[in-house]
């Protein structure tokens, strides 16, 4: 009977061993995982701030050859810049949403210590409702759309002053100017206002996904079970 007992002992101790190795090992390789999409995040962000600093310096030459060379219709040039970077940069600020959701979901939850995700986006932490006291910080979210209508406001009095065109093409100008300005604020509304939403979708997303995926499991599981048996 103690051998029996020694036997039963080893082969547990054995078992416990073997899934805390596995334990070990699925949370080595999270956090290798997690190492990789905090880069990638971080890499996003610099491209970012790379296209940010594209913008301003490229409205800045523009303005400095229109002044100079007192032409100032050359200012439409800023819509070419301004219009689809934005559109870029919008695109790089969802891709960091869907992996911080993705850590938030499928890493965090399993690793202790890992929250930043999980904590960031709660309570007061996140200031997506503008509440934070010191709100002059909020104006960075519509510096484009400050750019795009100053650009509008030089190009429609130059064009208005103007005596050498037709007063329909003054109107296609100042209109163009108001609509694709009118573009320009649209985004930086959408990106200031939206991404909460975003953030909630990609996150149920990731779940729906995890939880499909866990559901497939446990019916291979007990398929598997029934044919053994």
């Amino acid at each position: 009977m103690s051998t029996t007992y020694h036997k039963n002992f080893e082969s547990n101790e054995c078992k416990t061993t073997t899934e805390n190795s596995k334990t070990s090992s699925i949370q080595q390789a999270k956090l290798e995982e997690y190492r990789t999409l905090r880069q990638e995040i971080l890499d996003l962000e610099k491209i970012q701030h790379e296209i940010t600093l594209f913008i301003f310096t490229g409205v800045s030459a523009i303005y400095a050859l229109a002044f100079n060379s007192n032409e100032l219709y050359l200012l439409f040039i800023c819509y070419m810049i301004l219009v689809p970077l934005r559109c870029r940069h919008i695109f790089y600020h969802e891709m960091v949403t869907k992996i911080a959701t993705y850590i938030c979901v499928a890493i965090e939850k399993d690793i202790r210590g890992l929250n930043w995700e999980s904590k960031t986006h709660t309570g007061k932490a996140d200031d997506s409702k503008g509440e934070n006291e010191f709100q002059p910080i909020r104006i960075h979210y519509y510096m484009y759309s400050i750019v795009a209508w100053c650009t509008a406001v030089l190009i429609a009095q130059h064009t208005v002053t103007d005596c050498s065109i037709s007063i329909y093409i003054k109107l296609g100008i100042i209109i163009s100017t108001i609509f694709l300005s009118c573009v320009v604020s649209r985004y930086d509304w959408l990106l200031l206002h939206e991404s909460a939403n975003v953030r909630v979708y990609y996150k149920n997303a990731w779940e729906n996904i995890f939880n499909s995926t866990s559901n497939t499991s446990e019916n291979s599981s007990d398929v598997s079970s029934q044919n053994l048996s």
